[in-house]
């Protein structure tokens, strides 16, 4: 009777404990929100963030903070971007870009390949596994950032979580003239958690880093010396960037440990000037499990 009654209390206690530890996600989480919405939590929920979301900020790069009136533009909550490239996850994603985050069938929309200058200046973010700026050995070094923008996140990893995944797409007018000059724009995710300080981690391919001048074009409007554009124009439709090249859409992956606290930077920035402008798509943020 004592070793019945036992487990009974294993059944009781212990079971409903163990399947409690099954992460089960809440979102999406992003409906409703405006395309020029100012608020950043709403930008991560854009990208996917819901669950353990507990703060965010826009900032530039470098970590501070921008007075410029034409910072906003710089950020855009969309629907799809062109006809190819539609929210993966819910019914929105983010756009960050070094011009302006709109489609040309937007509001306060700026052509890419003409560049809108916002006009301020601002430092390099800071990595300890990659030296900015980036740049391609064959290549100039880039020149003093430029335009940029960051979009700063911190969640705390749920219970049963091992770690995250989330999708980018990197549009570009440098493509194909201005790939290999020192106006090359760049892009960044820096992670930062309790084990890992200031850690890069927005490659893709062959551990390539995303800039400019280290991407390779597989959406492409026409082959250039180089790239053969294996995707094929069709992913630039409507995008603005119809006669450039993007990266297609790539998968970032990284572990976690439950219960940490995790910040993420996603950011952009231009070189030099503000002319030939870059987009950077972020979506279907996902948290893994064993």
């Amino acid at each position: 009777m004592i070793k019945l009654s036992f487990r009974l209390l294993f059944i009781v206690v212990f079971v409903p404990y163990l399947t409690g530890c099954t992460f089960k996600p809440g979102g999406p989480c992003d409906s409703n929100i405006a395309i020029n919405s100012a608020d950043p939590l709403d930008a991560a929920k854009a990208l996917g963030i819901c669950d353990g979301l507990e703060t965010a900020k826009w900032e530039l790069p470098d970590g501070t903070t921008s007075t410029s009136e034409s910072f906003a533009v710089g950020h855009g909550i969309l629907p799809n971007f062109g006809i190819a490239n539609q929210a993966w996850e819910g019914v929105v994603l983010l756009a960050l870009s070094s011009g302006t985050a709109r489609r040309p069938s937007d509001i306060n929309y700026s052509s890419p390949s003409i560049g809108f200058d916002k006009n301020y200046a601002h430092g390099y973010p800071q990595a300890s596994n990659v030296e900015f700026p980036i740049s391609s050995n064959a290549c100039p070094t880039p020149l003093d950032a430029h335009d940029g923008i960051s979009l700063s996140v911190t969640f705390k990893v749920p219970r049963g979580v091992t770690g995250y995944s989330f999708d980018f797409n990197y549009f570009t007018a440098d493509y194909p003239d201005s790939v290999c000059t020192a106006y090359a724009d760049q892009a960044a995710v820096i992670l930062t958690d309790k084990n890992q300080a200031s850690k890069y981690i927005l490659f893709y391919g062959n551990q390539n880093p995303v800039s400019s001048q280290t991407a390779y074009y597989e959406v492409c409007a026409k082959p250039s010396t180089g790239y053969s554009c294996p995707l094929g124009g069709a992913g630039l439709d409507k995008t603005g960037f119809d006669q450039n090249g993007a990266t297609g859409w790539n998968t970032v992956t990284e572990s976690a440990t439950s219960g940490d606290k995790v910040t993420l930077k996603f950011m952009i920035w231009d070189s030099g000037d503000g002319l030939s402008d870059t987009t950077i798509l972020f979506d279907n943020f996902k948290w893994l499990t064993q």
